[in-house]
């Protein structure tokens, strides 16, 4: 009994060392991250994700400019394509002026040869028959004033003769000089057009840049946003990690320390302060299928010709060619629409918002304002039916063909039914 005595004060010396150990160093038993470990690891996800904000910031600058180049040389094309337009109509009125004169001069050449005929017979009548055949007639005389007239007559026939056919040969020589200087003019003209046409085509090769370096930079941006959002959402995930931990390491302070205190009391010894540290901290063309039926119309006139309506019937799904605006009614007409085809381009922006169907878009936001089957309106000028995706398909300009083809400008659009 003295040896039991004298041991049991180290055992509880012991034991109560061993829990203040515990308690003051629990990462060491429990091997687990702290509430400050967890925290330097929000913090460092926090700066990761500003880095991500500022690259994204300067990807979203970046991607304006482009933007507001894109919108640049939307204008400026739609500027060059009405200016096209408007030297291929007075191309075409010269040529039409051409043929008239052609044929005025094919008339005048008729008159002119059916008066030197006459001409020709009278001479040769006076031939044949002789000073006989006048002076009969001036013998044939009943009177002197008879006799007078008869002489003014034989006169005035062969000055009359002559006279109509140099009034002849000089409308001949007008209309000729005419039909040369109209044929410069088409000359003139027609180099203008191709110089435009070329210029045209150096702008959508511009554009087609403009666009493929747009979406470019609009995918970097999305990437960017979509990492910035997962490590804020990282963040935001360890730092309700931290405030659990905080609170967790706080009960298990509170719960040991309460043990430890009971230990204390009791004798319990080592394995009660062990306990108390680890309790709840165990480990052109189909189209494609859906498409909306004004878009499936529009997709069966792929590869049809740019037609003026001057040039001959440019609507309707029997027609050989459209324009812009021929093509996008004729879709809504076969659709059941009453889509007005005889209009030009600000009719149909005016009809779109008389109908309360008007949407304002840009090429920033275009696919989410604007549905398959709706009218985009490039310009003033040109429209066409938007499928989705950020395409269309359109009627270009003179010389080409119903394609489908990104919008490159966008300055409103709706349905146009």
């Amino acid at each position: 009994m003295p040896y039991q005595q004298h041991t049991t004060p180290f055992k509880q010396s012991a034991a109560l060392l061993l829990a203040a150990a515990l308690i003051a160093t629990p990462t060491a038993a429990l091997a687990e991250p702290t509430s400050e470990d967890l925290a330097r690891e929000r913090e460092e996800l926090a700066a990761e994700a500003d880095q991500i904000a500022e690259e994204r910031s300067q990807l979203e600058g970046e991607l304006a400019d482009a933007q507001a180049r894109l919108d640049e040389l939307g204008q400026e094309i739609a500027v060059i394509q009405q200016s096209l337009m408007e030297t291929e109509e007075a191309l075409e009125l010269t040529r039409n002026d051409i043929a008239e004169t052609t044929a005025k001069i094919d008339e005048t050449n008729q008159q002119l040869a059916e008066k030197r005929e006459a001409l020709g017979a009278h001479m040769r009548s006076s031939y044949k028959v002789g000073p006989s055949a006048a002076l009969d007639t001036l013998l044939g005389a009943t009177s002197f004033e008879d006799f007078i007239n008869r002489i003014y007559y034989l006169d005035k026939i062969s000055t009359a003769q002559a006279n109509d056919i140099a009034q002849i040969n000089q409308l001949e020589e007008q209309l000729t000089s005419q039909k040369q200087e109209l044929e410069e003019v088409e000359a003139t003209q027609q180099e203008k057009m191709d110089a435009i046409e070329q210029q045209a085509e150096e702008y959508e090769a511009k554009i087609a840049e403009a666009s493929a370096y747009y979406n470019e930079l609009d995918a970097e941006v999305q990437q960017k946003l979509a990492e910035e959002e997962a490590k804020r959402a990282e963040e935001a995930a360890k730092k309700a990690e931290e405030e659990a931990k905080r609170a967790e390491e706080e009960e298990e302070r509170k719960a040991a320390e309460e043990r430890a205190r009971q230990a204390r009391q009791q004798g319990s010894g080592v394995t009660t302060a062990i306990d108390a540290i680890n309790e709840g901290n165990q480990g052109p063309v189909e189209a494609p299928a859906g498409s909306p039926d004004i878009v499936a119309n529009a997709y069966k006139f792929i590869g049809m010709p740019y037609k003026k309506w001057w040039l001959g019937r440019n609507y309707g799904p029997d027609a050989d060619g459209f324009d812009c605006c021929g093509l996008v009614c004729t879709a809504y007409h076969m659709a059941g629409y009453e889509t007005p085809y005889q209009t030009p381009v600000a009719g149909l922006i005016n009809w779109v918002k008389s109908r309360g169907n008007w949407k304002d878009c840009n090429l920033s936001n275009i696919d989410q304002v604007l549905n398959p089957g709706d009218l985009v309106f490039c310009s003033w000028g040109h429209v066409a039916l938007y499928i989705g995706d950020g395409m269309m398909i359109h009627a270009p300009v003179p010389g080409r063909y119903v394609c489908v083809a990104p919008v490159y400008a966008c300055i409103g659009g709706g349905f146009g039914g």
